[in-house]
């Protein structure tokens, strides 16, 4: 699975885009079977009401959502390293809510002790970053 390809400092990843439907937020966050576990199926990542009674402006992506995005990017791009020993640390600095694109991409910002630092981040269509963090992997 290895993919081949050499990143360098300085060198910019693939980015990857996703439009971010209500449809694909139910798939992640309504998943069949939640509610043996006393869970409703609808939430503020499924249904715009109970999102706009909490506050929201419409329902909202899921941060792991989001992380997945990220990490999928990160799998593309280097395979079996991200595999083998990758490490992700993100906060959520945005709100993304239903029908929103987002791209995920990251920047190679060091090589040392046999890694490489990436700044990564997702991005709405605004340019404004919604999810920024570092990932590690093994050089």
């Amino acid at each position: 699975m290895a993919t081949g390809k050499v990143f360098d400092v300085g060198s910019e990843l693939p980015a990857r885009a996703v439009m971010f439907t209500l449809d694909r937020m139910r798939m992640f966050s309504a998943w069949p079977g939640k509610e043996r576990f006393g869970r409703t199926l609808l939430n503020q990542h499924t249904d715009h009401r109970i999102a706009r009674r909490l506050g929201r402006p419409a329902a909202i992506v899921q941060g792991c959502q989001l992380s997945a995005l990220v990490e999928d990017m990160l799998l593309n791009a280097f395979g079996e390293q991200w595999l083998k020993g990758g490490k992700l640390q993100v906060s959520y600095i945005g709100v993304v809510c239903a029908d929103e694109e987002i791209t995920a991409g990251g920047k190679v910002v060091l090589r040392e002790n046999g890694n490489l630092g990436v700044d990564v981040w997702c991005r709405n269509t605004r340019g404004n970053d919604v999810v920024v963090g570092r990932a590690t992997i093994p050089d």
